[in-house]
């Protein structure tokens, strides 16, 4: 059986052991920003999200702000 298992964007599997690493794949659009902010929701701790140049982390941070619930109490910080 595959250790691959399909994944809901609204609600992520998130590791239940501490250094786990997580990957998820086919998100297309928007989805990769709604699973940021829905995972980002639902943990206390830091999300790093590395993109691919200046241009994709501006989109993602404004796709952010749309999804989050409370974009105030989710502090999204860039560089």
């Amino acid at each position: 059986m595959s250790a691959l298992t399909r994944q809901s964007v609204l609600a992520p599997k998130l590791p239940v052991q501490d250094k786990v690493k997580m990957h998820w794949s086919r998100l297309y659009g928007s989805a990769k920003s709604l699973i940021i902010a829905n995972t980002a929701a639902r943990i206390k701790n830091p999300v790093v999200v590395i993109t691919r140049d200046v241009l994709a982390a501006v989109n993602l941070v404004n796709e952010l702000q749309y999804f989050l619930k409370n974009p105030k109490e989710t502090p999204i910080k860039y560089f």
